[in-house]
């Protein structure tokens, strides 16, 4: 989601007219502009609870009970 603006930025410098990516540059603009910002937002419920579950384990210092705790919240 970060880089949302700068991809369209840089699609847009690619569909220059009469250069060899322009027609592959511009549909993907079009595409990304309306489709991938939904997926992206809808990805990010999903994935930011696992990315934190992944953080939580990861530590050498946890516990087996800490990190069932840690999954049965992801779950929750």
């Amino acid at each position: 989601m970060s880089q949302y603006e700068p991809i369209l930025q840089c699609l847009d410098e690619l569909a220059v007219p009469g250069s060899a990516l322009a027609a592959r540059a511009e549909v993907y603009a079009v595409n990304w502009g309306k489709h991938q910002l939904f997926v992206l937002q809808m990805s990010l419920r999903f994935f930011r609870p696992l990315e934190m579950l992944n953080c939580a384990l990861q530590p050498s210092v946890q516990t087996v009970s800490g990190m069932m705790h840690a999954v049965d919240e992801v779950k929750t």
